[in-house]
């Protein structure tokens, strides 16, 4: 978080023990490279959440932010 704040400036929307959603100062400009590192961190955002990669990326663009959540 602490990267992405200082790379994108983001605010917590809100979190628990085990989700976080952020909203973003401003988007990564590579999307496609910042989708799969928000899989990587978080791979149930895609795998129970909108499907594929390609789908979160769309998300985080129209959220203009990202919603994590952890099993």
């Amino acid at each position: 978080m602490s990267e992405w704040k200082a790379k994108y400036g983001l605010i917590i929307i809100g979190c628990s023990g085990d989700w976080l959603q952020i909203e973003f100062d401003k988007l990564p400009t590579d999307l496609d490279a910042f989708a799969k590192e928000v899989y990587e961190f978080c791979p149930d955002s895609v795998d129970q959440g909108v499907g594929t990669i390609d789908k979160l990326k769309q998300t985080i663009k129209e959220m203009k932010g990202v919603w994590l959540w952890w099993d």
